[in-house]
């Protein structure tokens, strides 16, 4: 049975995972995961009907499906995993053996075991044939006819030492021994052996020359047990799976004693509690996302060779999460805020990550201000409360930021819902061709349910009224099946047409007007499916400008520049520097065993694979070629600031007029500053009039007009009213 064991075992290892055919519960129709293995929780819900228990999780082997023929892989003596519905006891995997679903020493193990079965019964019956015994004839009957709850599994090993000659009460109890052996063993081996996909990670042999298998770890993404793959009625137990009588009860001495130490289960259930919250994110920490699919509508391969882009009608699944930007996790939806804008996509070249905001532009076109300037967005150190004083005394000071303010304060800033908002790049990136050539783009993403914003009243009332606002309206609409979905434009500019571009097009401040850069359609995306759990897949979602794949390359965006360090590495303090070993943020396919260990290494840690390039393994390096035309950069170093000129507020002049082209926009962004600035000390308040009559003078003459008559009167001044009036 040892020997039986090891070949077993060693033929599970060494069996590659393929994409999984499996039927849908509520509507028997096979459904296929093209892009991710069965009961991945990435797979858009239009794949699979969605159900409230997990157990389509496990979606491989069962019995066969009412109308489908058996499997011929083997002659029709079983079948594969594509071939069968889900089992009654969802860890029987039924295994198959043909060709397709093996590689290198797994071929020895395609014997079938039915087949010697059969001869093993073959030899009873026929001994029992020559038997007068009535009653052995009727006992072998008995046997032979008795229901085969694995006579569907498929186990490899030599045949020819399995059940031969002797008596035959011996043949009997060989072929009733076999059945349960092969019975218990294989719900066993199941259990132990189950299979991760070799995208998922790698934990390979060093004689697994394929480095395309892993041996079994947890993960939401696969059937493995441990995460959301559970019984109809599972047992409840520690977290090292220790069967708990009661979870509300606490071992004590006596009724009125004091506690033990050695409740494991109380101190194992508050030590956890103690440590359930990780670090929110310093900006863009109060979110929602969803799943979805992303397919090219437009050919665009003249332009990139980003391999998801490259021909019309392919599909890219994605998963994406909106936020706010100033506010803590429990801060309304409906704040005046900036909105984060990202989007995931799990390309076969890796995860490319649009980190975007629902505003083309920004406060500053220098990095080493962000962190200064989103202090002055939070809470004041002594207070701790919102400071308009400390909001408009940076923005005055640095009124590169006006066209922002323009967007922020209009009814823009305040929009209806994630669904109803756009995304913009705002960076300036370079899409790239295999000749090395490449071109400046921005990306849009239009919302196609229609730009919608609240007024400034309406977004104060729903601030009281139902602060998950956007959250709850992103969840609800994709659970009645009303998908959000977005058109996906381009802008380029040449290299040469850069140059003699108007603004510098790696100033974030500035727009690329859409009469000088008209947008280019190249695709859509729609998102179908929510999370089955928030934290696991949102909150530990972790987007990075510096995530890209061939085709697509930063720009010198100063901003952007900067991002591309920042990102990642808060992930890394957030989630640890394992984080893309989280699921969510596993790519499809990843092969770096250079990085290795760190705390939370869950995926094997590339096993015995050697952690230097070595002359031993073998290793594919595929050429990439970036774009070489302006690489070549000359100059002293300089540490300085872009001085604010009357150019910064050109664009902004422009937003002002196209607000007055529609109905009450100019009057509500009037009132929206007048109610926040009047807040702020009179100083502040001064200046940031003389920034809004530099963006036009009539905008700061109503601008000041409004504030003074809801700001609040010195003492002084308050006392000579009060003794006029008298």
């Amino acid at each position: 049975m040892r020997v039986i064991r090891a070949i077993q075992i060693a033929g599970i290892r060494n069996m590659e995972k393929k994409s999984c055919t499996y039927t849908n519960e509520a509507s028997s129709k096979p459904s296929t995961v093209m892009a991710f293995p069965a009961g991945d929780i990435r797979s858009p819900a239009k794949d699979v009907q969605r159900v409230r228990n997990h157990n389509h999780k496990w979606a491989k082997g069962g019995v066969p499906a009412s109308g489908k023929e058996r499997c011929t892989h083997l002659g029709g003596l079983e079948a594969c995993t594509d071939c069968w519905d889900k089992p009654a006891n969802p860890r029987s995997i039924r295994f198959c053996g043909h060709h397709d679903h093996v590689s290198g020493t797994r071929s020895v193990f395609c014997k079938d075991i039915n087949s010697a079965r059969k001869r093993a019964r073959g030899n009873v019956l026929d001994r029992a044939a020559a038997s007068d015994s009535s009653a052995g004839e009727e006992e072998i009957r008995e046997a032979s006819a008795a229901p085969d709850p694995d006579a569907d599994i498929t186990y490899s090993y030599d045949a020819a030492r399995g059940p031969g000659g002797g008596s035959q009460i011996l043949s009997m109890a060989v072929a009733q021994a076999l059945e349960r052996f092969e019975h218990k063993e294989t719900e066993k081996l199941v259990k132990e052996y189950e299979f991760v996909d070799a995208r998922d990670g790698y934990m390979a042999d060093a004689d697994d020359d394929g480095f395309e298998l892993s041996l079994p770890c947890c993960g939401i993404f696969d059937d493995k047990p441990g995460t959301f793959q559970y019984e109809q009625t599972p047992v409840y137990t520690t977290s090292n799976g220790c069967p708990v009588m009661d979870p509300e009860s606490s071992q004590r001495i006596g009724q009125n004693g004091p506690l033990l130490l050695q409740d494991f289960h109380l101190i194992d259930l508050l030590a956890h509690f103690d440590r359930e919250r990780i670090p929110e994110r310093v900006v863009h920490a109060k979110g929602a996302g969803a799943y979805g699919e992303f397919e090219v509508t437009d050919d665009i391969s003249d332009l990139t060779s980003i391999d998801m882009l490259s021909e019309v009608g392919k599909k890219t699944k994605c998963i994406a999460r909106f936020s706010t930007v100033g506010g803590e996790k429990g801060s309304p939806d409906s704040a005046r805020d900036p909105r984060g804008f990202s989007v995931k996509f799990y390309t076969d070249e890796g995860n490319w990550d649009w980190v975007f905001n629902n505003t083309p532009i920004f406060f500053l076109r220098d990095p080493s201000k962000f962190p200064i300037f989103i202090h002055t967005q939070k809470r004041n150190p002594q207070t701790n409360l919102k400071d308009a004083t400390m909001f408009w005394d940076y923005l005055s000071t640095h009124q590169e930021s006006a066209h922002q303010v323009m967007h922020l304060f209009s009814d823009r800033g305040t929009p209806y819902s994630y669904r109803h908002m756009n995304g913009y790049s705002g960076h300036t990136y370079k899409f790239t061709r295999p000749d090395g050539k490449f071109n400046y783009i921005q990306v849009h993403c239009k919302t196609d349910q229609g730009s919608k914003t609240f007024t400034n009243a309406e977004a104060g009332q729903m601030a009281s009224e139902n602060p998950d606002h956007h959250t709850q309206d992103l969840f609800d609409s994709i659970e009645k099946g009303d998908y959000p979905s977005w058109t996906c434009y381009v802008q380029v500019l040449s290299p040469e047409q850069a140059e003699k571009f108007r603004w510098n097009i790696f100033d974030l401040t500035k727009v690329w007007p859409q009469n000088d850069v008209p947008l280019r359609r190249f695709g859509k995306f729609a998102l179908s499916r929510n999370p089955e759990n928030y934290f696991a897949e949102i909150e530990q979602a972790a987007f990075s400008p510096s995530h890209m794949v061939p085709g697509v390359e930063p720009s010198a965006d100063p901003v952007l520049q900067s991002r591309l360090f920042s990102y990642p590495d808060t992930h890394r303090h957030r989630l640890g520097v394992n984080y893309q070993q989280i699921p969510v943020n596993q790519p499809l396919r990843a092969f770096n065993p250079y990085q290795r260990d760190g705390m939370m290494a869950v995926n094997g840690n590339y096993g015995a694979n050697p952690s230097y390039p070595s002359s031993f393994r073998n290793m594919t390096y595929k050429p990439v070629k970036p774009s070489q035309e302006h690489e070549k950069w000359a100059g002293a170093a300089v540490a300085q600031q872009l001085p604010v000129t009357d150019e910064d507020f050109v664009q902004p002049n422009g937003l002002w007029e196209v607000l007055g082209r529609q109905n009450g926009q100019q009057d509500n962004f009037v009132n929206n500053v007048a109610g926040h600035l009047c807040a702020a000390r009179e100083p502040v308040r001064r200046r940031t009039y003389e920034m809004f009559r530099r963006i036009n003078k009539g905008l700061g003459a109503r601008i000041e007009r409004e504030t003074e008559k809801l700001a609040p009167r010195p003492a002084s001044q308050a006392a000579g009213v009060a003794q006029a009036r008298l």
